[in-house]
């Protein structure tokens, strides 16, 4: 019964995102003890091939957060630009059971909430939402791994994942209209009857409700 409402909730965020309409992508990273990678997919834009790997899915021994959320982040850095919104979902029914050398903290479940701040620390424009899933869940360590990826937490049981799931996926519908653009530098060129002068301005606003004022010798 949870493994089923897993599967729907997660084919219900596929579904949602991936509509034609955008630029979306989604990928996969099934874990147990380790990584599964026939459970797992780089990211795409195939609802297809995603629904059929979630169909695949079977419950496996072992909760190895850390080498999902690490698995995850690698496939981010090589197949995502550096410029793009990148929103990483990692979901959990139970306690952290692996730990992890890449973080090497000696603890299970501070690997797994390391591994959600390597994440924010090595790719840009990152958001980590975290769910625990059913009453076996370390909402202590989920709620880090979220708070670690500027996210938020999700609690669901086990008749409420897929609600759980629709709001995240409203949630990233509604951030991929956010700007995230960046701006080196604003090139002022002006005219005047004969000739023109251009002047390059690398100090520019940070938010877009800051003001400056720029001088220039205009003779």
């Amino acid at each position: 019964y949870k493994l089923s409402n897993s599967k729907t909730a997660n084919k219900e965020l596929v579904n949602t995102l991936l509509t034609g309409k955008d630029e979306n992508r989604i990928g996969l990273v099934g874990y147990g003890a380790t990584v599964v990678p026939s459970a797992s997919a780089d990211l795409t834009k195939n609802s297809g091939e995603l629904n059929t790997i979630i169909d695949s899915w079977s419950t496996i021994s072992g909760t190895c957060i850390c080498c999902g959320i690490n698995n995850a982040t690698e496939r981010f850095k090589q197949q995502s630009p550096l410029e793009k919104l990148k929103e990483m979902i990692v979901m959990s029914d139970g306690k952290a059971s692996t730990k992890c050398k890449q973080q090497g903290t000696g603890d299970k479940n501070k690997d797994a909430i390391m591994a959600a701040c390597d994440a924010n620390f090595t790719l840009q424009n990152l958001i980590i939402y975290s769910v625990g899933f059913g009453s076996d869940v370390e909402v202590s360590t989920m709620q880090q791994i979220a708070q670690c990826g500027n996210g938020k937490y999700f609690f669901a049981d086990v008749g409420a994942i897929t609600d759980i799931y629709k709001d995240i996926a409203q949630e990233i519908k509604k951030n991929s209209f956010i700007s995230i653009q960046t701006f080196n530098y604003i090139k002022m060129i002006f005219y005047n009857e004969t000739s023109l002068h251009e002047e390059m301005i690398t100090d520019i606003p940070k938010d877009i409700f800051e003001t400056k004022k720029y001088n220039f010798d205009l003779q």
